[in-house]
């Protein structure tokens, strides 16, 4: 723990080219949060060094516990941040009480990325989460500032064990992901590695047999790369990325997508990547202040994701880009029913409604998208005050521990 942390001054560095934006508070969301958290910190700032990402982490705390320490001193801050900077933007309790479910909603997840999007110094914002590490792949491509600010990016989502949380300090994170995989989390689908299971595909029982067999011998990155080009070729979402490996690894592929049956059309009013978004949209400054950033809706952030990288394509402000693989991000797994996983999906909505929490439906999702495409100046949901617009937040620079791990 480190001993204290600065007061934020005027900023004087030149602005960074990418401002990455989360939220969180120590309360121990979903177990080993802190845990989760310093990994993030580490990983996000080993890349910033491994790679020069001009880039600044925005943290932003929303409604601190009284009780436990702010997370500027809850968490390790590395010695030398550059070519980066850290800041943590803080919402207190007064601001949060003023919400209707504030005493059973301890973070309003989206109200509090929209203050840090807000407030983002950089040309590129990228919104995620405090348990996502992203590919050195990745890194190296955000570190080359080839983005194109007509394009929304979106990226797979490679869930990891838990397990990372004993690793000790300064260990090969990436290399724990990579080895250790969970789930794959493509446009329309998510596959289980551990059992086989498809969610959200339609595959007849035959393919079902397939992936399961194929996700019984899922032991790194290559094969986890292998069952993500398997998956979109089921789903029929490729995007014309010719598998890599070995002359029969690749025939093999090729063979199983030939003969994958066709998916039944999407539903969606707007075809789009919106399969755990939350963990990766990235955009253009200019265009989350166009849309006035995420909807402030006062309940559970369910959806709330995936409207935004809606909305922001029906205005026809940007097309979305799905980086392909090897690029990819890791989210560390969690308790069951403290967010989203398909296998606990239930679980997560059966204690929103004990708590009388209101979420959005995929249902309400759609009308309000099938709205915007009808009238596309709609596609803002807030007023010009959104992210706390119109209120002065303590803004902190995390003071170095003084060692690196």
């Amino acid at each position: 723990m480190n001993p204290g942390a600065s007061s934020s001054l005027p900023l004087a560095n030149p602005p960074p080219y990418l401002s990455t934006v989360v939220t969180s508070r120590n309360d121990d969301h979903g177990g080993n949060l802190l845990r989760r958290m310093q990994i993030f910190v580490d990983a996000w700032f080993e890349q910033v060094r491994r790679h020069r990402l001009d880039a600044e982490l925005i943290v932003v705390e929303w409604n601190p516990p009284p009780e436990r320490p702010p997370l500027a001193q809850a968490l390790r801050w590395p010695s030398d941040l550059k070519p980066g900077e850290a800041r943590v933007i803080v919402v207190p309790a007064a601001l949060h009480a003023r919400y209707a479910h504030a005493d059973r909603l301890p973070l309003y997840q989206f109200i509090a990325k929209n203050a840090g999007i807000r407030r983002a110094r950089g040309q590129f914002v990228l919104a995620t989460n405090i348990d996502i590490l992203l590919s050195s792949e990745l890194a190296a491509f955000l570190a080359e500032k080839s983005l194109d600010p007509a394009i929304v990016y979106r990226n797979d989502r490679i869930d990891v064990s838990d397990a990372i949380v004993a690793l000790p300090d300064g260990a090969d994170y990436l290399g724990f992901c990579n080895e250790h995989p969970i789930r794959i989390n493509g446009p329309t689908w998510t596959v289980d590695l551990r059992d086989g299971r498809i969610h959200q595909v339609f595959l007849s029982q035959r393919f079902e047999a397939i992936t399961r067999f194929f996700a019984r011998l899922s032991h790194g990155a290559g094969l986890a790369g292998r069952l993500v080009r398997l998956a979109r070729m089921i789903a029929g979402v490729r995007r014309g990325l010719p598998p890599q490996g070995p002359p029969l690894s690749r025939r093999l592929w090729q063979t199983l997508g030939r003969a994958a049956p066709a998916p039944r059309p999407s539903t969606r009013s707007i075809p789009a990547h919106v399969n755990a978004c939350g963990d990766f949209t990235l955009m253009a400054k200019s265009v989350w202040e166009s849309l006035r950033g995420h909807p402030e809706y006062d309940g559970y952030s369910m959806h709330l994701d995936s409207i935004v990288l809606l909305a922001a394509l029906a205005s026809g402000l940007v097309r979305e880009e799905v980086l392909p693989y090897p690029m990819r991000h890791f989210h560390i797994d969690h308790s069951a029913g403290s967010g989203y996983t398909p296998e606990a999906e239930a679980k997560l909505f059966a204690r929103l409604r004990a708590k009388g929490i209101p979420y959005l439906s995929w249902d309400e999702v759609e009308r309000l998208i099938q709205a915007i495409t009808v009238m596309p100046d709609r596609v803002r949901y807030n007023d010009d005050h959104w992210g706390l617009g119109n209120q002065t937040l303590a803004e902190i620079l995390p003071a170095p521990s003084g060692q690196d791990p």
